[in-house]
């Protein structure tokens, strides 16, 4: 079940930073994992409060799942906030030196950068993804003491 789990969550954090990401705006985008942030905390809590009062008991098992599920939700959302961060900041960076720096656009840190855009962000958003995978594998697959 736990590996389940783990592959669910890390095929849907590939298809949020690769897929969904890139086809939306900065704006919505940040938007919507802003509204997440404060509802998916909202709805696990009323839900382990609806479970409290109708008297649902869990085993120690499926609370633990519980608790790992609202753990990844949480995690996927805030490392996407942060891509998005990521992206807004070379996005920014890259168009300052386009428009103040023209004296300079041919030289190489900034030639190499301008020319490797699309590159550069490849790289992160693998290094982001390859990092929630290892998160990913803490709480589903790592061993519990």
């Amino acid at each position: 079940m736990r590996i389940i789990f783990f592959i669910l969550f890390t095929i849907t954090n590939f298809l949020l930073i690769f897929k969904v990401n890139p086809r939306f705006k900065p704006k919505v985008t940040a938007i919507s994992y802003g509204i997440s942030f404060i509802v998916v905390p909202i709805v696990m809590l009323s839900s382990a409060y609806l479970m409290n009062i109708f008297k649902v008991a869990l085993s120690t098992e499926s609370q633990q799942i519980y608790i790992d599920v609202v753990f990844n939700l949480m995690i996927i959302i805030f490392l996407n906030l942060f891509l998005l961060l990521a992206d807004v900041m070379v996005n920014g960076l890259l168009n300052f030196h386009e428009k103040h720096n023209a004296e300079n656009i041919d030289k190489n840190p900034i030639k190499l950068a301008l020319n490797n855009k699309s590159g550069i962000k490849s790289f992160y958003r693998v290094m982001f993804f390859l990092g929630s995978v290892l998160g990913f594998y803490g709480i589903w697959l790592a061993k519990k003491m």
